[in-house]
């Protein structure tokens, strides 16, 4: 099952070789054991003010969280967008 929030939680990352490391989310630092996948979204491209620019992350971390999270390209961002129960 699947847990999406309303909106997307804006999250605090460090990277390590241009791939996420660890976050912060709700006070606790989650450290990413694992990406089971990767990929990206380039939508809207016709219109700037509809365009969508992302790379989504799933990952493992060492808290037990299987999640999604997504890095909004164009303005340097990265998001919690959902987690899995």
């Amino acid at each position: 099952m699947t847990r999406l929030p309303l909106t997307a939680e804006h999250i605090q990352i460090s990277t390590r070789e241009e791939r996420p490391a660890t976050f912060d989310w709700r006070g606790e630092t989650h450290y990413i054991q694992e990406i089971n996948r990767r990929w990206r979204i380039d939508a809207g491209w016709w219109d700037p003010g509809i365009r969508t620019c992302r790379e989504y992350w799933e990952v493992v971390t060492d808290t037990g969280l299987l999640c999604v999270i997504h890095h909004d390209l164009p303005e340097g961002e990265w998001y919690l967008s959902r987690l899995y129960d």
